[in-house]
């Protein structure tokens, strides 16, 4: 299963993108946001993590996700969630809809960034999923 490609994610396999969902909480959590969002970046997080198998980055998940806070911007147009990592997990894999997005509890206005779940790994699902 773990080298099964991801048709979402063209060239990577189950385990680049387990890597990579592990890898975006755990950099934010060590600071490492200076690129954050580009091909280097998230090609880095496949680079540490992938090596690793989907244990680790599965198992690194339930350490990073509960103290996960997103936080995006600055300034006047800080915006902040605080939710859980199921909530989480289902966000950042496209098991959300922009309307369930807009629903959680954001501290600020996050409409401004939402356009950078499309067009990525990380867009919306067309419809809400309820689990």
């Amino acid at each position: 299963m773990a080298a099964i490609p991801v048709p979402a994610c063209p060239g990577w396999s189950v385990t680049d993108l387990a890597a990579h969902v592990y890898g975006v909480p755990r950099d934010v959590a060590d600071g490492n946001v200076a690129e954050d969002g580009t091909p280097g970046w998230t090609g880095a997080q496949v680079e540490r993590f992938a090596p690793k198998g989907l244990t680790a980055p599965v198992s690194g998940w339930n350490e990073v996700a509960p103290a996960f806070h997103a936080t995006i911007g600055g300034g006047s147009r800080r915006v902040r969630l605080e939710t859980d990592s199921f909530t989480l997990h289902r966000v950042l894999t496209g098991r959300r809809s922009l309307g369930q997005i807009r629903a959680l509890p954001w501290e600020g206005d996050p409409e401004p960034y939402l356009a950078v779940f499309d067009g990525s790994p990380l867009t919306p699902a067309a419809y809400d999923i309820v689990e």
